[in-house]
């Protein structure tokens, strides 16, 4: 499944198993910990809203792991 690549982490759809439908969006990055954070969301528009904000929050250093 590939997903939308971005400056700061991806998004990628999620699907259902059995339907082959949506079944979310997981937005995804590495920290400057160097650990991988996924976190899944309902809208593609949430994941990208929270990649932007982990972004900015790495970008002033107070995102600490």
């Amino acid at each position: 499944m590939a997903g939308t690549r971005r400056g700061f982490g991806q998004t990628e759809r999620r699907k259902n198993g059995r339907s082959g439908r949506t079944a979310g969006w997981r937005a995804r990055y590495e920290g400057p910990d160097g650990f991988r954070y996924s976190f899944t969301f309902t809208t593609k528009a949430d994941a990208e809203a929270f990649l932007r904000g982990e972004e900015a929050l790495i970008a002033r250093g107070a995102r600490v792991p």
